[in-house]
Formats: C-alpha cells, structure tokens, sequence
C-alpha cells in the first residue's frame, strides 16, 4: 500500500494566475513604438483540444454527496492513463470544488455504486490532457469490487479533470460518479495500544499490533509502524530479496475489521482470522526483537495521527492470567477490573443461551448421527472464529456432551436444510474463548467454490464443547436462513476388531483398516 499523500501534488491545482500575460520585449528601454501598420492574419500554433478532451462537461460541486452521470461506449481512446491495462472508451469532465483557496475540503470520487456495471478505472488530473501531477485507482477493493474509488484533500476553489475508462478494452458502459465534498476533514488520533508477537506456528511470529484512538469523521482506516532497537533507531528488513534496493523501514496496514463510522475505536492488525503481516517476522529476527514501535494512524484520505512509541515486547497471557500493559489478553478476551483476562460480558450471556446437545454412544461398533436444526437471522455476533474472523451477523451456538468412551466427533453443516449456504463452524473448549483452540477446531469452506459448508474434526473427543456456527455472508441480513449441523460419533476400535476401510462407520485406532480383512490391525 503506498502511502505517500499523492494529492498534495494537487494542491497546486487551486492557483489560477499560472497562465503570464502574452508580454513584448523591445530588447531596449526606448518607450513606446511609433503606430506600425497592421499586420496581415496569420496563422498561429495554438493548441486545439481532441479526443476525450474535446467535450469536457464541467461541473460545480457542492458540499455533500451529488451523482454525476456519463457513457464510455464508443468513446475516444486517446489518453494515456496510469493504471489499468488501457484501450478503453474514455469520457473526461471537469470538477469545481467550493469555496476559496483558504478553505480545505476532503473529496471522494466514486464509481462503485448506482448504475456502473464494468470494471473502471478512475483518475483525477489538473489538465485534461496530461497525466502528471494527478493519480489513478483500479480497483476500489479487488477482487470483491473491481469499480473505481478516490480520495484526496483539496482547497476550495480547485479545478480538476477526472477521466472514466475502464481497465480494458472490454471494459466500457454508463457510468454513474459518487462525488462527495467533505467539509473540516480531522486527522485521526492516536490514544494507546499494545504490540504482541504472536506464535502463529511452531516455528513463525507475527506481529498482533492493537491500537485506541478516535476520529471525529470516523474515517479510520489503519496503522503505519516502524520498528525501533533500544537506541531508538529504524530496524530494516529485506523484504523483497533483492540486496540491491533498500530495505524495507515502515509498514502500512488497513484494520482487520473496519471501524468505519466510530469516533472512538480499539482497531486491531494481525494474524487473527488470517489477517497477519505478508511476510513471517521470524524470517527478520531483528524486527521480533525490536524495543519499540513508531506507531501512527491513517484514515480514508491519508491524514496521519502524531506518532507514538509502543513497546515491542508485550507478552499474551491466557484466560484468568493477570494482564497489563506488558501483559496482554488474546484479542476475544478483555482485561477486567480485576486486571485479569476475561470473556466480555456480551459473550458470556450468548453462551448461557447456548442449546445443548447429549449425544448418544454408539453401539455394536458403527457411528451414530444426530441432526439439530436452526436458523440464523438478522442481527450482530459477537465472537470471533479463529480461522476467518469476525463475520457480520449472529452465531448459532451449541453446548455439546461427548459420552464416555473412546470416539471421534465429527461435525458438519452440509445438508438438505443448509443447502449452499456459506457456513464457518469452529469448537471452544472454554465457549468464548477461540485463543485457546487448535486451528483444526475451525474450518470454513469443505470445497471451495463448489462447497462452501463447513466440517469440523476432533479426534479421541472427550468431555464438552461449545460450536458456533456462523453465515460467511456481506453486509447484514435481511431475513432468517436456515441452517442443519450434524454431530457424528465414530467409535475407535481396538486390534482385531470388524472395521469400515472407509472410515465412515469407524476408525482403527492402531492404524488403517484394511481393505483385504477388514479387520484392525
């Protein structure tokens, strides 16, 4: 992610006396000339707009939201533009922000949204014809939005030119343009947080970063960082193998979730849900054993917060563990006032509203199947499964009693009931706290995309467990979906006795079950 402001390369944009007068020098101070005839027209090398810049419709935009409107079909293809493959319609405007010069105003330009139905590209310029100076966006979020999305801060009173094409020339169509004008546009700040280094394996750290801050426009977006040694100086790291470029000094990343709309928030970045550095600290042990971390704020037009020093050596305590500033809770626990981890309150009374299930021993050597059904409807979770993260409606929640005896577990959300919806199921030992449990307790996809169900296996199962079920689904649901989750009991046999070689009905505990005798060995 590059997070250099771009658009202050804009900012010239707002002086309009840049054209100088057409002047005469005479080569000597010698006063006024004599009247001379007049000369006869002749031709002159005056520049004529073509191509998309030949019919530029401008605009004057007011504060708040207001939809412009335009077609690319069948349009020029003469600007060069600096993102997208090119060889598409292209269709140029011009944009007049409000006020004066003294004023300062955040502007977003939009195309994911209304009627645009192709893949766009979008750049703003401060001349029709020329690209520099000006920037492009692709992809507003690739591969889930491949429409167009800008952002910058201007003065009032700034002219510029925004080009429509799409990324190629396949791309083209009607466009609708999302123009907002945002008045008194407030950087974020930066009020706390805590940096973990988190063992995501038996051999990998990455780095758990949580910040607390506030943003009056509630725009925050995410956290640059760097990593400091105990003299305070930058710690680099060759990111991209080559020795021949510099090393890499800062990291920019966007929240885990977004906090989109808050005015305060704690907004994490790491490696929970899989939202984890692109590249394993333990491949740069000088960046795991870094004293401090320069942390700042960014938000959806790149305003910075001041800078703050985090400590890098914040070590993760468990549930009931004593907590800190030095001494920080896994992400889906809080720590109470009593200064120890603790499940939030919230997560506490969903899982007293847990349904229990008692499963059945199964007799006479083969598995036993029993079928809960339910539905999940509008509404907002609260936990967080560890192998996709926080998902946007509830959970279907089951507190679950294995018999004595020596069994696997094995549960699914595939069937008639579920059909094709897109299920995440995980296990808890302790309900609400997903820290504790293997990766392997979570599971998202069975077969993606022809099976997005979800299947969930604990081998030689004892005692109870707690699964959530949830709907891996954008945006909040309108009305309920229902939902089946099957619990398996599958005995584990002993030496000699009669097994399946599939390994449906039951499972050898001393190896697999031959196909020839069918018998464990």
């Amino acid at each position: 992610m590059n997070l250099a402001r771009l658009s202050t390369l804009l900012l010239c944009w707002a002086l309009t006396a840049c054209d100088s007068p057409t002047t005469t020098d005479a080569g000597t101070d010698a006063g006024p000339a004599p009247d001379a005839p007049a000369a006869p027209d002749v031709p002159r090398d005056v520049p004529v707009a073509t191509g998309a810049c030949s019919d530029v419709t401008s605009y004057e935009l007011t504060i708040g939201e207001q939809t412009l409107s335009g077609d690319t079909t069948d349009g020029p293809t003469d600007l060069v533009l600096t993102c997208g493959e090119g060889g598409s319609p292209q269709e140029a405007i011009e944009i007049v922000l409000p006020g004066t010069s003294s004023d300062t105003y955040g502007l977003v330009l939009s195309t994911a949204s209304g009627d645009t139905m192709f893949d766009t590209v979008l750049e703003i310029r401060p001349t029709c014809e020329d690209a520099e100076g000006g920037f492009c966006n692709d992809d507003e979020n690739y591969p889930d939005e491949v429409r167009s999305t800008l952002r910058t801060i201007l003065p009032g009173g700034t002219r510029a030119f925004v080009v429509v094409s799409g990324y190629n020339a396949d791309e083209s169509g009607a466009w609708d343009l999302r123009a907002e004008v945002v008045e008194n546009v407030n950087p974020p700040s930066l009020e706390g947080g805590t940096a973990l280094m988190v063992a995501t394996s038996e051999f990998d750290r990455e780095l758990r970063l949580t910040v607390r801050g506030g943003d009056a426009d509630g725009d925050a977006a995410g956290a640059i960082f760097e990593f400091l040694d105990a003299t305070g100086a930058v710690i680099g790291a060759n990111t991209d193998g080559d020795t021949a470029t510099p090393d890499q000094t800062e990291f920019g990343y966007y929240f885990a979730e977004s906090v989109e709309g808050m005015t305060t928030f704690t907004g994490t970045i790491g490696p929970i849900g899989g939202f984890g550095m692109d590249i394993p600290l333990s491949d740069f042990p000088a960046l795991v054993g870094a004293s401090e971390l320069r942390v700042r704020l960014f938000d959806g037009f790149e305003q910075q917060s001041a800078p703050m020093l985090l400590p890098g050596a914040a070590t993760q305590v468990a549930l009931g563990e004593a907590c800190d500033a030095t001494n920080v809770c896994p992400l889906v626990l809080e720590c109470g006032t009593a200064a120890v981890c603790e499940i939030p309150a919230a997560v506490v009374s969903a899982c007293a509203a847990a349904t229990e299930v008692t499963l059945v021993a199964p007799t006479g050597g083969t598995s036993t199947l029993q079928t809960q059904d339910g539905a999940i409807g509008p509404g907002e979770g609260v936990l967080l499964a560890p192998c996709q993260g926080a998902t946007d409606g509830l959970e279907l929640l089951y507190a679950v009693t294995v018999p004595a005896g020596d069994f696997d577990l094995e549960v699914f959300t595939a069937g008639t009931r579920t059909g094709m919806a897109d299920t995440v199921l995980y296990a808890m030992r302790t309900c609400g706290d997903t820290s504790a449990s293997p990766v392997a307790f979570c599971h998202d996809d069975a077969n993606y995309p022809d099976d997005v169900t979800s299947i969930v296996t604990i081998p030689n199962a004892t005692g109870t467990y707690t699964f959530a079920v949830e709907l891996y689904v954008d945006g909040a649901l309108t009305a309920d979906v229902p939902l089946g989750i099957t619990f398996r009991l599958r005995p584990v046999l002993t030496t000699g006795a009669a097994c399946d070689p599939m390994g449906v009905e039951n499972r050898c505990g001393t190896g697999d079950c031959p196909s020839a005798t069918m018998l464990c060995p």
